[in-house]
């Protein structure tokens, strides 16, 4: 309950500061609304590691990073790759709505357990929407756990039915827990992360995506 108290707090703040926008746009420039923007993200993705240290761990604004450079080689307009390094900073957010001991499990989840894991992208999703700056964000964020056959979650989408930003954010995602240490398995190269999300290309992973994150590898 603390962990959701500070993150709609933290909410509440961004909307408050959002609609007093209009009335002071003459005297604010909009560099200074970005800053704020930019310091509530930061904020937020600080609340998502009270409850999880992995999530905490794996550094949000690399994926962040790593998603923003993929937008940008497939020549995505700037808005839309602010979108997605929105939804990249905050994919786990949902995460406050889940048990801590489920977060924290160390082996496998049971049904019942892994069907409440599968609502964060959800969660995630009903705590940006209400707020302007971070709504556009908002449903990139509930489907960055699809997969591109349909066999992701939470809605089973399927290819192009997947938001583009979501499927770059899941790319970044994956490319990135490859790389490092988790509780599951030792980290792998950057060759053999490639080679795993090229594998599943097709399947979990959108083929365009893959390829063009493969062609832009040795500059992560």
């Amino acid at each position: 309950m603390k962990e959701i108290l500070i993150v709609l707090a933290i909410v509440l703040v961004m909307g408050a500061a959002e609609a007093m926008f209009p009335l002071v746009k003459s005297a604010i420039k909009l560099r200074k609304q970005r800053k704020l923007l930019n310091e509530a993200l930061s904020n937020l993705a600080t609340a998502l590691g009270l409850k999880d240290a992995y999530t905490e761990t794996r550094g949000s604004g690399t994926v962040a990073a790593i998603a923003v450079r993929i937008a940008r080689a497939m020549h995505l307009p700037k808005q839309e790759v602010k979108r997605i390094e929105i939804a990249a900073k905050l994919g786990d957010i949902g995460k406050v709505g889940v048990s801590g001991k489920i977060l924290r499990k160390p082996g496998p989840l049971d049904p019942t357990e892994w069907s409440e894991m599968q609502r964060h992208p959800i969660i995630g999703e009903e705590i940006m929407k209400p707020v302007g700056l971070l709504s556009e964000a908002a449903k990139i964020v509930r489907h960055h756990h699809e997969h591109y056959d349909g066999s992701g979650y939470p809605d089973g989408l399927k290819g192009e039915d997947i938001p583009l930003g979501s499927r770059i954010v899941l790319v970044a995602n994956a490319f990135k827990n490859i790389t490092l240490d988790t509780p599951y398995r030792r980290a792998r190269s950057k060759s053999e992360a490639l080679h795993e999300l090229k594998e599943h290309a097709g399947s979990q992973f959108d083929p365009e995506v893959v390829r063009v994150f493969g062609s832009m590898i040795d500059r992560v």
